[in-house]
């Protein structure tokens, strides 16, 4: 009899404790919808706190790690459901209790406590965010006109040996200022558009005097390498090999060298086939010593390209008339350099309001120039031409010049001959910088009249 006695109070006793938390839902409703907003302005403030670490680590172009993220989503699901238990609870206040819905609402109220107090237990974190993976490829803001054959037929060229396996290290080369640098930096763009040939485009600038540590630098850092301090160069040009070969495929350009290097010093592997490298140089026995497989020269603009170019960097003011002689004056001088090209059209392009305003002038100057009744103004203004630029001229100066050269004629009355010189200044519609006794020729007049003096010369 005593055993079930005892029987019955244990099995009583296993069905009383989940009746009697059924039952405390109902009891300590009020409790639990109380601690439920409690946990949530506690919840709510410490999500802040964690996206305000998380943004600034953004800021710093780091990503925030796996469980923060995580737990950041468990954050915002379980804020909807909670919200939504607190909004029904809200709106329990009636005098006629439902209390089956009391119940439910106690009931989620205490279960989605528990869960929120654990989340703000897990959102202790040691550590918010790491360091971003190294990118691949880095884009390169960079000019480019399309149209160029001369530049198109050197990089289809060397697109085409880059998926040749028979050419590893390719040489490219070219005199100064012919674009070779700025073509390398079109190359890694159109390779992030493939995203084919290369995992992993790596530039690095050698110059005159190359510092075999700085290169090694500038790779592993790409390659999210860090050498230990104290290691040799030797152990360095080690470590930096044994990475590389862990790339499935890497393109190291070594642009603007002047001499040859050794590319085991670097660490730069010859036994990888995934490995390619490519050489900039202005000197083409630089390519001989570093025994490349193929070298690419890159020719100047021909006199068609070059004023495309041009062109295309300086918009309409290259159509003006009176442009248009200096203009072809500068890229003759230009020889077909794209560096060159576009510096002059830069110049031009931030002076071009003044050019505007200008234009007329100069349209009227070379057109009054081209009269051969005019002959004493020609040779007058090629006369202004040869003072330095930006230079005050006293114009009693000029005209003494001008006598001596024999188009400037006395006629035996001053007046008439000072009259004569300052009319002269005047037609030339020179800008004077110290009243009218002084003429200061403005740039671009001055450029006419050294184009219209070089054509007298050649014709000559």
């Amino acid at each position: 009899m005593e055993t079930v006695s005892s029987l019955a109070s244990a099995v009583g006793n296993q069905l009383w404790v989940p009746i009697e938390r059924q039952i405390t839902y109902l009891v300590y409703y009020k409790r639990n919808i109380e601690n439920l907003r409690s946990q949530l302005a506690t919840l709510e403030a410490k999500k802040k706190d964690i996206e305000y670490l998380v943004n600034e680590s953004r800021n710093q172009l780091q990503e925030p790690n796996e469980e923060v993220q995580q737990w950041q989503k468990s954050v915002s699901e379980t804020e909807v459901v909670a919200n939504a238990i607190e909004r029904q609870a809200s709106e329990d206040k009636g005098c006629c209790l439902d209390w089956t819905l009391r119940y439910k609402i106690g009931k989620e109220a205490a279960k989605k406590g528990m869960i929120i107090e654990k989340l703000i237990e897990n959102g202790k974190f040691d550590k918010i965010s790491h360091a971003r993976p190294t990118a691949g490829f880095i884009p390169t803001p960079v000019e480019h006109v399309e149209g160029l054959t001369s530049v198109e037929w050197a990089m289809d060229r060397l697109k085409s040996a880059l998926s040749n396996e028979r050419f590893k290290i390719i040489g490219v080369y070219g005199q100064a200022g012919i674009g070779k640098t700025t073509q390398m930096k079109r190359l890694n763009n159109q390779l992030i558009q493939t995203n084919q040939l290369f995992k992993k485009v790596i530039l690095v600038t050698v110059t005159s005097n190359p510092n075999i540590q700085k290169i090694q630098d500038e790779i592993a850092h790409r390659l999210g390498l860090k050498f230990d301090p104290g290691r040799s160069d030797i152990e360095r040009a080690y470590d930096l090999s044994t990475r590389l070969k862990q790339e499935e495929t890497v393109l190291i350009v070594l642009d603007d060298m002047w001499k040859s290097l050794e590319l085991s010093d670097v660490g730069i592997p010859l036994d990888h086939m995934g490995c390619k490298i490519i050489i900039t140089t202005r000197i083409e026995n630089v390519c001989h010593e570093m025994l490349t497989h193929l070298r690419i020269k890159m020719e100047v603009l021909s006199d068609e390209e070059s004023w495309m170019l041009f062109k295309e960097k300086v918009g309409k003011i290259a159509e003006y008339p009176a442009l248009q002689p200096v203009a072809s004056l500068f890229l003759r001088e230009c020889k077909g350099l794209p560096s060159a090209i576009v510096a002059f059209a830069r110049k031009l392009s931030i002076e071009e309001h003044r050019i505007m305003s200008e234009n007329a002038a100069l349209s009227k100057l070379q057109n009054s120039l081209d009269y051969p009744k005019d002959a004493d103004t020609k040779s007058f203004l090629v006369l202004c031409s040869l003072f330095p630029n930006d230079h005050s001229i006293f114009s009693l100066k000029l005209f003494l010049y001008g006598f001596a050269q024999g188009f400037v004629k006395v006629d035996g009355a001053l007046q008439r001959t000072t009259n004569r010189r300052l009319s002269l200044i005047r037609r030339l519609n020179v800008p004077c910088g110290r009243g009218e006794d002084y003429a200061k020729m403005c740039d671009i007049v001055r450029d006419v009249a050294v184009s219209i003096a070089m054509k007298k010369s050649i014709k000559s």
